[in-house]
């Protein structure tokens, strides 16, 4: 009988405990003088609560860990949507955790992308939110990638992008990007709040045509070698400067007075397109699947392997915020490590890719920290911050990640 007991013990997922992978996002035996505290906010969503001390260093971390191949939990893009402070010449909404656990009415959330803190506020690295793209893949940014179904990956994105206007086509440079080069063409869309004109910093000393376009219809993509697009009807052309206010399911096409011409025949009532594809994606998970996708950097875990790096951003402990992935592509992990206070000292990078490797992920990409790093959760209607962000208060930011369901 004891045997039995033993072999159909059932774990935290709801497995049999002898097909768990036991070491999964179990903490125990990486902090010395260890704590460890874990609650299921309900079937396949844990928070766990793991302090002690490493290097002799106090430390105190927080996670979330969800079973995404359970249909009723589903991982989301969270743009802002709260805070604008356009006088001093931000152009992109932004939001807390809490908000977003709020506007969301989320179970879980953390922060996540690095972001144009001085100036824009945009978001850094491509940002996909119910397959729509919000800002288009950078150099040097992975993504981490999710299908409906609740596979996740992480790879380094590319993209190619189009203008279409009648039987005429151009590259498009990007997505709510606060740059417009002599020859470019960018997209402007919520959460990024009103177009540059000619008044925003990079644009000040151009010509700038922009196209209104609206209400949009979206196309998602429905097979291999398919783009996503987004078409409607132009709505306004001004060339006088003053930016347009964007409302939902509407867009600005920005041109360069170089990039004008391309836009010479346009007229209001004609119906123009953006269309996108995404390049250098996982076998497993093609472009055509791809409902939402946040960026960071650096990757710390490949194929459940350290990866290295060096330099005063991997040495120096602060507080950090990463995402982890299990083995199986459909469990998950969100990790803020608490810094830059003597309850908390903070993680080198190189210590916190040991910690997710501890963890046991298969793949780890590190996220925006220091005072950026939030986690919460909300239960009963009621938003809870489970880390003390480092600032004394959470800072607001224009793209998180976090768990829904019923």
């Amino acid at each position: 009988m004891k045997i039995l007991l033993t072999i159909f013990t059932i774990c935290s997922f709801g497995c049999l405990a002898a097909h768990c992978d036991t070491r999964w996002a179990d903490p125990k035996g990486f902090f010395e003088d260890e704590t460890i505290s874990e609650k299921t906010l309900r079937p396949g969503l844990r928070q766990i609560s793991a302090s002690g001390k490493r290097d002799g260093r106090p430390i105190r971390s927080h996670l979330i860990v969800a079973d995404l191949s359970r249909p009723e939990l589903r991982l989301e893009a969270f743009p802002g949507r709260r805070i604008l402070v356009s006088k001093s010449g931000q152009f992109v909404w932004r939001s807390t955790v809490s908000q977003m656990l709020a506007d969301q009415d989320a179970l879980a959330a953390i922060n996540v992308a690095f972001f144009d803190i001085g100036s824009t506020q945009a978001s850094q690295g491509l940002v996909i939110r119910d397959g729509r793209i919000l800002r288009e893949p950078q150099a040097a940014r992975p993504s981490l990638l999710a299908a409906k179904d609740g596979r996740v990956a992480i790879a380094e994105v590319e993209w190619q992008a189009f203008v279409q206007a009648g039987a005429q086509r151009r590259p498009l440079a990007g997505v709510n990007r606060p740059i417009l080069g002599g020859d470019e063409v960018v997209a402007y869309q919520l959460p990024w709040s009103r177009s540059p004109g000619s008044s925003a910093t990079f644009t000040r000393d151009q010509n700038v045509k922009e196209i209104h376009i609206g209400p949009l219809t979206f196309h998602p993509a429905t097979g291999p070698g398919q783009p996503a697009r987004r078409s409607g009807p132009v709505i306004e052309i001004r060339s006088d400067g003053s930016p347009i206010q964007i409302k939902n399911n509407h867009l600005v096409l920005s041109a360069s007075e170089s990039a004008a011409p391309f836009f010479r025949n346009v007229s209001v009532g004609q119906e123009l397109a953006i269309e996108w594809t995404l390049e250098n994606l996982p076998a497993e998970l093609p472009f055509h699947e791809i409902d939402q996708a946040v960026s960071a950097q650096p990757v710390l875990i490949r194929d459940g392997k350290l990866v290295g790096g060096g330099g005063a951003f991997w040495t120096t402990r602060h507080p950090r915020s990463a995402v982890a992935i299990h083995p199986n592509g459909k469990q998950l992990i969100f990790l803020v490590v608490d810094g830059r206070s003597t309850s908390s000292a903070g993680m080198a990078l190189g210590t916190l890719g040991q910690y997710l490797q501890h963890l046991g992920a298969h793949q780890a990409l590190n996220l925006d920290g220091g005072g950026s790093s939030a986690i919460g959760t909300r239960t009963g209607g009621k938003s809870t911050i489970l880390n003390q962000p480092s600032d004394g208060r959470e800072r607001p930011f224009p793209t998180g990640l976090g768990i829904t369901g019923p």
